[in-house]
């Protein structure tokens, strides 16, 4: 549970929706406030560019009503327009209109934990993922990868548990 001021919002609203789009931290604070939107079909953030998406083509990612409604909490108690960044900063001294992704990794942090990166939120939610069961491919869409490489590597001791061996292991007793 966060606080309910601005900075307790603004970071509620930033690690849920880090961990339901598999956002890397540079996707996260170039999202302006009408890239996160909700239509009769549920909720989606669209990322415009991302590290595998070099042409700008953008994506859609998937957010789930909870995430959704932190969103709309922290965009209504933080004034923000359409047009303006999801993330800005929220001191007066800042040079930006947004949070860095350095910034990001600083939340994260302070927030879960020392041996939690910015990072943590997209590995995390591709392992959790894999464990409810989800094939490669659908983790693959949720998180704009292109190849299945880095998939594969972030879910490959859940994967070990499903592997040939595990299935033969079970079927014989042991």
């Amino acid at each position: 549970k966060m606080e309910d001021d601005l900075i307790g919002l603004r970071d509620a609203a930033l690690l849920t929706l880090a961990y339901d789009t598999f956002a890397r931290s540079a996707e996260l604070v170039a999202l302006n406030v009408a890239d996160v939107s909700q239509d009769v079909d549920g909720a989606t953030a669209h990322i415009a560019r991302s590290k595998g998406d070099q042409e700008g083509e953008g994506s859609f990612r998937f957010v789930a009503p909870s995430t959704y409604e932190r969103v709309r909490m922290w965009v209504e108690a933080a004034r923000l327009e359409l047009g303006d960044p999801l993330f800005p900063p929220l001191s007066i001294e800042a040079k930006n209109e947004r949070i860095a992704p350095g910034d990001v990794y600083h939340i994260i942090r302070r927030r879960c934990g020392e041996r939690y990166s910015a990072h943590s939120a997209r590995v995390g939610a591709a392992q959790d993922a894999k464990a409810a069961g989800a094939s490669t491919g659908a983790i693959q869409q949720a998180g704009g990868w292109k190849s299945d490489r880095m998939v594969s590597r972030y879910t490959e001791k859940l994967a070990a548990k499903e592997s040939a061996a595990a299935m033969l292991a079970e079927r014989q007793g042991r």
